[in-house]
Order: C-alpha cells, then sequence, then structure tokens
C-alpha cells in the first residue's frame, strides 16, 4: 500500500512541475471571451499578444 501512495506522489509531483516549468501553468486554466481577457504577460516574447481561442482558452500566437 505505501508503494500505490509514493508512486501517486511522485505523479502528482512530476505533473505539477512540468506545468510550472513549461510555464503553461496558467494558460490552461485562463478562461475568456475575447482577447482583451487574455493576460498580456502570457506570452515570452514581449511583441506578442495573446488571442483567445474558441472562447475558453488564450494561447500565444506562435504556439
Amino acid at each position: 500500500m505505501g508503494t500505490i501512495h509514493k508512486f501517486l506522489y511522485a505523479m502528482i509531483l512530476f505533473i505539477h512541475i512540468t506545468l510550472v516549468v513549461s510555464g503553461n501553468f496558467f494558460e490552461f486554466f485562463h478562461k475568456c471571451t475575447q482577447d482583451s481577457d487574455c493576460p498580456s504577460l502570457l506570452c515570452r516574447n514581449k511583441s506578442e499578444l495573446p488571442k483567445c481561442i474558441a472562447g475558453f482558452m488564450c494561447r500565444c500566437p506562435n504556439v
């Protein structure tokens, strides 16, 4: 039983670190209805502005 708990803990930790390091953690959870709802700091290239895709997700144009 302890092995399962260690495995689940390791998987949760790995997924969390992967999302945070990749910079996409907030991108998955930010809802939008129009382009102006997207945070301007979302894109790594400061000259790009994020776009609202399908009314529920903000994405940078070059991703």
